[in-house]
């Protein structure tokens, strides 16, 4: 028997769990807690083997598994820059990863290698193109267009992770280019320092006169919030999110008080 959320489970019925563990019985009781304390009675009866902890990944632990799952899953050497674009484009979720990972392999068929071109063009140009199409809109100010778009991304099954992990990418290179700008580089100038494609410096640059300096500050910000919330930290549905996001980045640009 498998109890999922069974923290309350336990505080409700701890005697009779402590009896049923020290007492011989047949079959399997699986218990899924969020807050284990290994010093009560209960957690003491139970043998160390039988108690499994499951935490997550420290993000900067995340390349090395990439790596680590091509090569024994998927016999292939992921490169150290194909590794690195790939956890940009599709967030740190290892269950996304090992799905694009396989989609590379099989991509990148009897090659042993494979190299940060085979995700840009695998996993990046895809992403990329359906998330330009909402960003065009944001910079437009086009709020309804801009969300229609999402929506269509989460019909399909994309994963909201995934659309953030691909949002982040664009987004963390324009709060570097608006860092630039304010050193003195152009936008264009500083976009294209940032990595940002020749063909893209337009429609970036558009961009970041929608957002203003003011929004362009706050984006590493709401990355992290938001970040954080799907990972749990929100009681809110990803969608839900996501489209806050999206509202905050496509409504007009706050005006600017005269002094």
């Amino acid at each position: 028997m498998v109890i999922e959320q069974a923290d309350k489970f336990v505080t409700d019925h701890r005697p009779d769990l402590e009896k049923y563990v020290a007492a011989p019985a047949k079959g399997v009781l699986i218990l899924e807690m969020k807050t284990w304390v290994s010093t009560t009675k209960l957690a003491r009866a139970i043998p160390d083997e039988a108690t499994v902890a499951c935490k997550t990944m420290a993000p900067a632990q995340v390349p090395k598994w990439c790596a680590l799952h091509a090569q024994t899953a998927y016999g292939k050497r992921l490169v150290a820059a194909a590794g690195q674009m790939l956890i940009e484009y599709v967030g740190p979720a290892l269950g996304l990863l090992d799905q694009e990972l396989a989609k590379l392999s099989a991509f990148v068929g009897d090659r042993k290698t494979i190299t940060a071109e085979d995700v840009d063009i695998l996993v990046g140009r895809s992403r990329a193109a359906e998330t330009f199409k909402i960003f065009d809109a944001i910079g437009q100010g086009r709020a309804a267009d801009a969300l229609a778009i999402l929506h269509r991304l989460l019909d399909q099954g994309e994963e909201p992770i995934a659309i953030l992990g691909a949002f982040s990418w664009q987004l963390r290179h324009l709060a570097q280019a608006a860092r630039l700008t304010k050193q003195g580089r152009s936008a264009p100038q500083a976009l294209a320092e940032v990595g940002i494609r020749e063909f893209s410096i337009g429609r970036c640059e558009q961009l970041m006169r929608h957002l203003g300096m003011r929004r362009l500050e706050k984006l590493y910000d709401w990355l992290l919030e938001i970040d954080l919330g799907l990972k749990g930290g929100n009681p809110l549905p990803p969608a839900v999110q996501l489209e806050r996001l999206v509202v905050r980045l496509a409504q007009p640009r706050e005006p600017v008080a005269m002094r």
